[in-house]
């Protein structure tokens, strides 16, 4: 079935889409008038924090899902969207991908004329709302702060030396810093003054941000802690070191492009030629769709493909 051919089923499409789309907004100022003022500022630190009292506090509310399963996929996905740098709760985002999910079915349903089709189309948007899209953005985030710690960590120790405390020094950076590093300082303190020590929200910092460097950097501040030593010329060298080893992954990066960008193409070119077929003869690719080999062929495909793609890329991952 065409939905260019059927205009009014096409209108009812567009019409629970923009329901949807206001039933959303409706729900987020409802949220938001119902909590009061302290709930939304430990929701939010919560939500940065992925851990700690803070966030225990936040998820104990009568909307909370009751099953312990389900809460701890909640606090999850809560993690997921604070590294993402999206500030909707979890339920929302849930919801709304569940939401993007039937629609999708619904309408690849009505276009391929195929409920097992319907059924893959939806679960994979599902997938993207749920994992794909905070995971890309949360790998850009990471990227960025990846880049800007050196700095950051430089500016401190030139506060060491000038004769300031630590604290002082990571304060004032993360004050100035209007980066991805500043955010993430920003909410490690906001932890410190929720009752966390320092040491542990730098180590969330370093899960949240998947930084192996800062991750070293606690490490160091705790055995510097314990024997003493010059905290200026520790932060200096663990600066240099992460300078040496984003040198090194840019050379490795510029090296395996080529691979990946071989991987992409042999992964779009059969999904863009099935495309295709299906546009010029539709009547050959829908045996896929309604023959019962036709769907176990097109379930190997999808495999064979996904298993492809893991393939390539462990092919091309470097490790420093």
């Amino acid at each position: 079935m065409n939905l260019i051919n059927n205009p009014i089923l096409l209108a009812v499409l567009v019409a629970a889409a923009v329901a949807f789309a206001l039933l959303l907004l409706a729900n987020l100022s409802f949220a938001g008038k119902k909590q009061n003022r302290l709930d939304r500022v430990l929701a939010s630190y919560a939500r940065a924090m992925g851990a700690g009292e803070a966030a225990e506090i936040a998820t104990q509310t009568p909307e909370s899902f009751r099953f312990a399963a389900l809460e701890r996929y909640q606090k999850k996905v809560n993690e997921n969207l604070a590294a993402a740098g999206i500030s909707l709760p979890a339920q929302t985002w849930i919801i709304s991908a569940l939401a993007a999910s039937l629609l999708m079915a619904l309408l690849a349903g009505l276009f391929f004329g195929s409920a097992m089709l319907a059924l893959v189309i939806g679960a994979m948007t599902g997938f993207y709302v749920l994992s794909v899209y905070p995971g890309s953005r949360a790998n850009a985030r990471a990227a960025k702060f990846g880049v800007e710690l050196p700095q950051a960590l430089a500016i401190i120790a030139s506060g060491l030396r000038s004769g300031i405390t630590f604290q002082s020094a990571f304060a004032a950076t993360a004050n100035q810093d209007k980066g991805e590093v500043g955010n993430q300082f920003r909410r490690a303190i906001a932890e410190v003054q929720f009752g966390s020590t320092f040491e542990d929200a730098l180590r969330r910092v370093s899960q949240r941000m998947k930084s192996d460097d800062l991750a070293w950097l606690v490490l160091a501040l705790e055995i510097q802690r314990e024997v003493g030593g010059s905290l200026s010329g520790i932060l200096d060298g663990v600066s240099a070191t992460i300078k040496s080893r984003a040198e090194v992954k840019r050379e490795i990066r510029v090296i395996s492009s080529e691979g990946r960008t071989s991987g992409y193409v042999l992964i779009a070119l059969p999904i863009f030629s099935f495309l295709a077929l299906y546009l010029v003869r539709p009547e050959y690719a829908s045996y896929f769709f309604t023959d019962p080999t036709g769907m176990v062929m097109l379930g190997v495909f999808v495999a064979l493909m996904v298993a492809g793609w893991f393939w390539m890329r462990k092919a091309v991952e470097v490790n420093v």
